[in-house]
């Protein structure tokens, strides 16, 4: 079995039977339209991703965001559109290997079958069915999502999204990772079919992309300590089976608070960011594909919180407003000379310090 997008010695297989995704969108509006609002369509094109590649100056995290071009050729349209249908739904197995430093996976690009959940589907005209329970496992998403670097003879690993669902609660309780990221939709599963209520949904961030924003919770409280504010927040993951942020290491989470006055003027503001740090030999934060060792990781686990106080000055405090925003590591933007997308806002509270100690609980 070969890495995905390899295994072939980069050689085109000629026979290849890959389409891209309008094609497939000829009969699955629904699911490419999804679909093209994803991470998984801009794997590839991202200006995130493309800033990285340059500056790691290798292509070896291809194997995820171009799954198809070791079968392709890099320039072929369905190549080059990232993690497309084709990647996914010739998925036949995926082996998660103990020590391993990715999973093992089988691509079958050469016949006309493709792979799905559904496995009381007919075959038709355009391609055959292929019934998986494997694509409703999380070892399906283990295929990118579990991925360590040769760091100098030392092991390290880089996304473990994967690992860490299946050392936490979810994995436990039998709640896979397309229960959060593909739930059920009522829906055709292709033009002209009846619809059925076990059709997945393929934004990957649920049935109204706010996925992250819902995984997360805050508890603010406030008292008044002499001539200082006592600010305490607690971040709570609670509906996350991985811990926050995942996926890219420079990812964070960045909790902001601001005391205004009456007439919304700053006061004063703090922040503490959460995330997992990879470092160089001598200690400093660096992105991943140069970095050797562990650092300090500070992200929240599934069902679990994240306590931080704040001591600021009580005079003319007339407002708290707290932010937790989706990010990327300083150094990290700095180095690779991009900032991907912009920030995204999780949580958002305003809280009026007229009267402390006061409480607020986001969502209630």
């Amino acid at each position: 079995m070969a890495a995905l997008g390899a295994g072939d010695g980069g050689a085109k297989i000629t026979k290849a039977s890959l389409h891209t995704s309008i094609r497939c969108g000829e009969c699955h509006e629904k699911m490419l339209t999804e679909w093209q609002g994803s991470g998984h369509s801009q794997a590839a094109s991202s200006a995130l991703y493309q800033a990285s590649r340059k500056a790691a100056g290798d292509a070896s995290c291809d194997g995820c965001h171009l799954p198809l071009a070791g079968r392709l050729g890099a320039s072929a349209p369905a190549a080059r559109e990232g993690v497309t249908c084709d990647a996914c739904h010739t998925l036949r197995k995926v082996t998660v290997v103990a020590g391993a430093r990715r999973a093992e996976v089988e691509l079958a690009t050469d016949d006309m079958i493709r792979y799905g959940p559904l496995c009381d589907i007919k075959d038709h005209y355009f391609h055959r069915m292929g019934c998986s329970p494997l694509h409703r496992e999380s070892e399906l998403c283990a295929a990118c999502h579990l991925w360590s670097r040769d760091a100098g003879g030392t092991t390290l690993p880089v996304f473990t999204e994967y690992s860490d669902w299946k050392a936490g609660p979810y994995a436990a309780e039998g709640i896979v990772c397309q229960a959060c990221h593909m739930p059920g939709d009522t829906a055709e599963v292709a033009v002209g079919s009846p619809p059925r209520d076990d059709v997945p949904h393929h934004g990957f961030l649920g049935k109204t992309s706010r996925l992250r924003q819902n995984a997360l919770g805050l508890k603010l409280t406030v008292v008044r300590d002499g001539a200082e504010l006592v600010i305490t927040t607690n971040v709570v993951n609670r509906g996350a089976g991985h811990f926050v942020p995942a996926g890219l290491p420079e990812r964070r989470l960045a909790l902001e608070t601001t005391v205004l006055d009456k007439n919304l003027a700053i006061v004063s503001t703090s922040l503490r960011e959460f995330g997992r740090t990879l470092t160089d030999d001598g200690g400093q934060p660096v992105p991943f594909y140069r970095a050797t060792r562990l650092g300090p990781d500070t992200r929240i686990g599934p069902r679990q919180s994240s306590s931080s106080t704040f001591r600021v000055p009580a005079a003319g405090a007339g407002e708290l407003r707290v932010r937790v925003v989706h990010t990327l590591a300083r150094f990290f933007t700095d180095e690779v000379a991009t900032t991907g997308r912009p920030d995204e806002v999780m949580i958002e509270a305003k809280l009026s310090l007229a009267t402390l100690p006061a409480t607020i609980t986001v969502p209630k």
